[in-house]
């Protein structure tokens, strides 16, 4: 809680280069998941990555990669067909960076036109290799 305060208290995005560049990070995984390429979704992920969804227990690298897999298959009902961000906010200082944003998801096998709406909160830490997506929460909107 102190450093979503800390990281609130600083504004707008530090610089432009480091917002595109987890901009970037996040459309890449989507653009994977929906061309049927789960492993790729994970390839910005941190190895200690852990995601918390509702009633759900927290889930690591290896839990995330096995239901990618499933969820980014290509093909098959309840496979991703597309995923669109609206971005909300980009908290960044230094080495640390808070991502707020709402998925749009739309499932195969769902009604066209039909979507599935996701709100995450996503930290990322800054690496040596760039920014790894290092801990997020995850929760469905409700229509």
């Amino acid at each position: 809680m102190i450093l979503i305060l800390a990281l609130a208290a600083l504004g707008p995005a530090a610089t432009g280069g480091d917002e595109a560049a987890l901009r970037g990070a996040i459309e890449a995984g989507a653009r994977a998941c929906e061309a049927g390429r789960p492993d790729e979704v994970v390839r910005a992920y941190a190895d200690d990555i852990l995601l918390h969804y509702p009633g759900a227990p927290d889930q690591d690298l290896s839990i995330l990669r096995e239901g990618y897999r499933r969820l980014c298959a290509g093909s098959g009902d309840g496979t991703v067909a597309t995923a669109r961000a609206t971005y909300d906010e980009f908290l960044i200082s230094g080495d640390l960076a808070v991502v707020r944003l709402t998925w749009s998801t739309h499932l195969r096998g769902m009604p066209e036109g039909a979507v599935r709406r996701l709100r995450d909160v996503q930290i990322w830490r800054r690496t040596p290799q760039g920014w790894r997506f290092a801990r997020g929460a995850h929760f469905p909107l409700r229509p």
